[in-house]
């Protein structure tokens, strides 16, 4: 069990990072997969930063890489959801209930048991805050918009 929740943490810890310095995570993603070419979680993982990031097609590819690795229905069933709303071309990452779960807790806060916190990876993970935020806002004001607009008729 320990073995996945390292998994977890890394390939949750390279999806950050990629959506913040898409050169790095793909070097992270790229190592993990070297040294794991069939788990499923990294795919699941490099899908959700790739679709945070726009590229939708490539998103879609990992997402479907992932559902066919993954084992347990939970964990197909995000994969096939993370490729509907790729296909939809739904850009945020995660469904906000699942943005501030349990894997927001690998990234490195503490350095070397000093107490210190690493700042650049705060900065790093008060950024994918703030990009969530901006996401339900623009997605907000999108849906306040469209509701006030009137329906042309023919």
């Amino acid at each position: 069990m320990g073995g996945h929740r390292d998994l977890y943490g890394q390939a949750a810890y390279a999806r950050d990072q990629m959506i913040q310095h898409r050169a790095r995570g793909e070097r992270l993603f790229g190592d993990l997969l070297e040294e794991q070419p069939r788990a499923g979680l990294v795919y699941l993982m490099r899908a959700e930063a790739l679709r945070a990031l726009g590229d939708q097609e490539q998103a879609q590819n990992d997402y479907q890489r992932a559902e066919e690795l993954l084992v347990g229905d939970d964990w197909k069933t995000r994969a096939k959801q993370g490729d509907e709303r790729a296909k939809a071309g739904v850009r945020n990452p995660l469904p906000l209930d699942q943005a501030f779960g349990s894997e927001t807790s690998s990234l490195p806060l503490d350095t070397g048991g000093t107490g210190k916190p690493n700042i650049a990876a705060l900065l790093g993970f008060l950024g994918v805050v703030a990009t969530l935020i901006a996401v339900g806002i623009t997605a907000w004001r999108q849906r306040a918009n469209d509701q006030n607009t009137p329906n042309a008729k023919p």
